[in-house]
């Protein structure tokens, strides 16, 4: 008997270890996270791109996994930071909806939480971190880029500009276009970017680890300080995004902005706001004048209407914006609350923004208080907004007519999209409280095999319209010389690009003029100029001759000057030589170039002196300064052409394409 009960006890601990063998070796062979990579400016998942083919074999893995146990998936997608970061954030929201219409087309029931971060520059701080390619200079330069605060836009440009950004591109930008998809644990969007960053960085295992550690802490101080200003980020009590001065973009890591952000999509991912009206006011600081500030205080309402709209597609139509303009009653009552102004001086400013004077009187008496400093650093910052300003009833107008499934087709009639970007839940069997929601319908296509992918673009096309813009090319630019326009020296250049990096330029100088027979200031100079520029274009573009080049050139010239009676030439030059210059774009549209440039040569002339008769009437050529000046002519070299060029490109249109940046 006590053999049997013995037998019994060993066989029940046998059943109980090979259980727990099976389970573990599954969770084991259960794979956390995989990423997709998508191809340049592209939301399609293609199976064949990179490592896309192994990537979807895991994926089905955890899809499965998450099925069995009933855990949701996180979806968490990127773009390079190359071009418009308000586009490459829709491309971005297109690239997780794209994996989620796979997830869910192959597997019903499957709960899919996405999140849309747009830019990953946090990788790419790692990768440039990590590069041991890169000197300590280079790297501490690049990471200042990366690392500053103003908007993507600006930190693009300038990392375009500098030399080790073909290196960056060529190495890791590829690797920035992706998506990330991991069963969901408590802080999985957070950790993401981290969790990806062991699938792409080319260091050892350690390192790795270290790198994700670190991204990991930062990402819980950054966490932290958007909790400790978001009490600080509000109008009204109400969450404000705030801007630099004279702007109108949105920077998510300004005055923290994306505490206050994160706060605005948590309001609208509220069932219970679904069917409201959402007002946003825009305001500016008042400096400068009154009609300037109204407009940028309506810019700066139409910014975040349309940062919400990409963010909250389903809320087109029904956000109205107005415009504070100057807020003076904000900034009354943050000079109120200001803690570096003194009971005296805080008294005396609210004196005068109290006044019934005009604006502009009382920002000419604000700037003349001894106080303006403190107010102009601490207070005025504050009132440059874009504010969440709350919910109206909605008005007819307001409201959108109902989608014709019949002409969306069955793809958009199974789709139901819910204001949120940052957590889409796709569930065709309840609804997940406390995240936003996408019900998908369960008659969703049905299952697909291992290599089907559905083309974003078939199913979102409620979330996305295309953009389009007048496609256009540079066939020449022409030019003129502000150098010798500022002594009446009449000039015309035309420069043609040529391929990639070269270019022609033709010029010629005509001064013609004469006053009396006392002066005159006669010059006929042509001359032609070939360039290679060291930063390269699109031939088919408009951005082109901008940066630094190299050149040479020939010109040749005849001329007649005379001045009363001091100085009095005729005569002819030619020189040859090597050029260098620099072209930048200049005004808020960056149309027109303004041009640096030095040229550096050989120049020989001849030339005869003449003298004028006591009535000017005739010219006597000296017989003492003709002889040798005439035959041999006099070499200089040096200097030769010294310009200060106002460039404007001759653009022709050539169609229209889809305003397309990443």
């Amino acid at each position: 008997m006590r053999t049997s009960k013995a037998a019994s006890l060993r066989l029940t601990v046998l059943a109980a270890c090979l259980f727990a063998n099976i389970f573990f070796t599954r969770a084991q062979d259960t794979p956390a996270s995989v990423k997709i990579n998508f191809p340049f400016d592209n939301a399609v998942l293609h199976t064949d791109y990179m490592s896309n083919y192994d990537a979807l074999a895991t994926l089905d893995k955890i899809a499965e996994e998450s099925l069995s146990s009933n855990t949701p998936l996180d979806v968490v997608s990127y773009s390079s930071p190359e071009g418009n970061y308000t586009y490459n954030l829709r491309l971005s929201q297109r690239r997780a909806k794209s994996v989620s219409d796979y997830l869910v087309s192959k597997f019903p029931g499957i709960v899919v939480n996405i999140v849309s971060e747009a830019e990953s520059w946090a990788l790419l701080r790692t990768n440039i971190q990590n590069d041991e390619s890169l000197n300590d200079n280079s790297r501490s330069v690049l990471l200042e880029i990366v690392d500053s605060e103003k908007d993507p836009d600006s930190k693009e440009s300038q990392l375009k500009a500098n030399s080790r950004y073909k290196h960056l591109y060529s190495s890791y930008f590829r690797g920035l276009r992706y998506a990330v998809i991991s069963l969901r644990t408590e802080k999985s969007a957070e950790n993401a970017q981290s969790i990806s960053d062991s699938e792409i960085s080319e260091t050892s295992e350690s390192s790795k680890s270290e790198t994700s550690a670190e991204e990991s802490t930062a990402s819980e101080t950054q966490a932290r300080q958007g909790t400790a200003n978001e009490t600080e980020n509000t109008v009204s009590g109400l969450p404000a995004v705030y801007y630099s001065k004279s702007e109108d973009f949105i920077r998510p890591g300004f005055m923290g902005n994306e505490a206050s952000l994160r706060e605005i999509r948590h309001i609208l991912s509220d069932p219970a706001n679904r069917d409201k009206q959402i007002v946003i006011y825009g305001a500016a600081s008042p400096e400068g004048p009154v009609s300037t500030n109204e407009r940028l205080g309506s810019e700066r309402a139409e910014n975040l209407k349309n940062w919400l709209t990409i963010q909250f597609p389903d809320l087109e139509g029904r956000i109205v914006t107005r415009s504070k303009g100057e807020d003076w009653d904000g900034l009354r009552n943050v000079v109120e609350s200001c803690e570096s102004l003194d009971s005296l001086a805080k008294s005396e400013i609210l004196d005068i923004l109290s006044s019934s004077d005009s604006p502009a009187k009382k920002e000419a008496a604000l700037k003349a208080h001894p106080s303006y400093k403190v107010v102009e650093d601490e207070c005025l910052p504050r009132i440059r907004y874009s504010s969440f300003g709350g919910f109206e009833p909605m008005s007819e107008k307001s409201v959108k007519p109902a989608i014709d499934n019949s002409k969306t087709g069955a793809a958009a009639d199974s789709v139901k999209l819910a204001a949120d970007t940052t957590k889409t839940v796709v569930d065709t069997t309840k609804t997940v409280a406390d995240t936003a929601k996408v019900a998908v319908d369960t008659t969703v296509a049905a299952s697909a095999d291992s290599t089907a992918v559905t083309p974003a673009e078939t199913l979102d096309t409620l979330a996305y319209t295309p953009e389009f813009k007048p496609k256009k090319k540079m066939i020449a630019a022409v030019k003129t010389n502000l150098l010798f326009d500022a002594v009446t020296a009449l000039n015309f250049e035309v420069e043609v690009p040529i391929g990639k990096r070269f270019s022609v330029m033709a010029e010629d100088v005509f001064p013609w003029w004469e006053t009396g027979n006392k002066y005159c200031f006669q010059m006929w100079e042509m001359g032609l100029e070939g360039r290679y520029w060291f930063k390269g274009w699109d031939p088919q573009g408009t951005e082109k001759l901008r940066g630094f080049f190299a050149g040479v050139y020939a010109m040749s010239s005849k001329y007649d000057f005379q001045f009363d009676r001091d100085i009095n030439l005729q005569g002819e030059y030619w020189s040859a030589g090597v050029s260098a210059g620099y072209a930048m774009p200049i005004g808020r549209r960056k149309r027109v170039n303004l041009e640096f440039s030095l040229a550096v040569g050989p120049l020989h002339t001849v030339f005869r002196h003449y003298q004028p008769t006591q009535t000017y009437d005739k010219l006597i050529r000296d017989p003492y300064n003709a002889g040798i000046d005439y035959k041999t002519g006099q070499w200089y070299f040096g200097p030769t052409k010294a310009k200060i060029s106002l460039v404007v490109p001759i653009n022709v249109p050539t169609g229209k394409k889809e305003v397309r940046y990443e």
